[in-house]
């Protein structure tokens, strides 16, 4: 009887590593977290077999540990990209090859009055008037049967199309990046409906002083001529490039006193007409 029950014993410390063994090969079959080394109490080829298991057990637990820190850091940085993308005062918008929506930032929601989730999946030309919204498709497969672009890597002036309909001028920058064995396209741009009526603006007013019958003289604030109409050219007789630099002091005529310069000069600094 003593003697069965020390091979039982023995028996029992030799299988009790294999059991173990197969508990926790199962256990990472099943892709479970929380694996156990395996505990080693003899020798031989079963007690290397389960020293080599828990050694692999190991570098499995440091790579999942590496792998974790990896995602924590990515997870971070797109959290910080999409922060950055989602403030930003310019429209981002991301297409695949098929001009398919990929994103949509909060800028481009604003500037186009769609939301994201309206116009993800859908042709990005949708967003364009026409002709450019029917001609958008042959466009992009011409560049990808030649690679050849005239917009890309280029800032350019072009029509948007709103929801409601409206058509707005914008300003576009598109680039191109590779991923994998796949390109997506970026255009970042930006609403320019107040600067282009500035700029009309201005233009109206460059029209009136060009054809105004007053003689208008502009200057810098140390007086330097940085402008003349028209009339002052019909008027005085100088060409513009003839007083564009200098001083007003070139129309002095001599007979005027010089109280009447030091009235002039004391009134236009203190910003009241003369």
């Amino acid at each position: 009887f003593l003697s069965i029950l020390i091979i039982l014993i023995v028996m029992r410390r030799n299988l009790s590593p294999l059991s173990d063994l197969a508990s926790q090969a199962e256990a990472i079959g099943r892709a479970e977290e929380h694996l156990e080394s395996v505990n080693v109490e003899t020798g031989g080829e079963i007690g290397a077999l389960a020293l080599s298991f828990n050694e692999m057990l190991k570098r499995l637990h440091e790579r999942e540990a590496s792998l974790k820190r990896t995602l924590e850091d990515l997870k971070e940085r797109e959290a910080r990209i999409s922060s950055i993308v989602n403030t930003t005062v310019d429209g981002i918008i991301t297409i695949d090859e098929e001009s398919i929506i990929e994103s949509f930032n909060q800028a481009a929601e604003k500037i186009f009055g769609y939301t994201a989730d309206e116009v993800k999946g859908k042709n990005v030309s949708i967003l364009m008037p026409e002709p450019h919204r029917s001609g958008h498709d042959r466009y992009v497969e011409t560049y990808l049967a030649s690679g050849r672009s005239k917009v890309l890597g280029t800032s350019k002036e072009v029509l948007g199309r709103r929801k409601n309909g409206t058509m707005f001028p914008i300003e576009l920058s598109l680039s191109k990046a590779e991923l994998g064995n796949r390109r997506i396209f970026t255009g970042i741009l930006r609403d320019i409906t107040e600067r282009k009526k500035a700029e009309e603006e201005l233009q109206k007013l460059y029209n009136a002083v060009e054809h105004s019958s007053a003689v208008v003289i502009i200057t810098d604030t140390q007086g330097n001529i940085e402008y003349v109409n028209p009339k002052f050219v019909q008027v005085t007789g100088y060409e513009k490039t003839e007083v564009l630099g200098e001083k007003p002091r070139i129309l002095k005529s001599g007979e005027t006193l010089p109280e009447t310069y030091k009235e002039l000069w004391n009134t236009i600094t203190s910003g009241v007409e003369w």
